[in-house]
């Protein structure tokens, strides 16, 4: 650099801090979208349950 005023790489400090950054977002990411799947399951299965009682106090009037 002292010679010609160009970095000619990037240093490996920045790098593996920038890879870093990532994979902690990467999970951060993960873990929300896993926490919102498993509460649209309970959801589901929750409203699946409601329309079967549904259809069984139907059927029995």
């Amino acid at each position: 650099y002292m010679l010609t005023s160009f970095i000619t790489r990037i240093p490996s400090a920045i790098l593996s801090t920038g890879l870093m950054t990532l994979a902690l977002l990467s999970l951060v990411t993960g873990l929300i979208l896993d926490t919102v799947v498993t509460n649209a399951k309970k959801e589901y299965e929750l409203n699946l349950y409601h329309v079967y009682h549904e259809y069984q106090n139907k059927e029995m009037k």
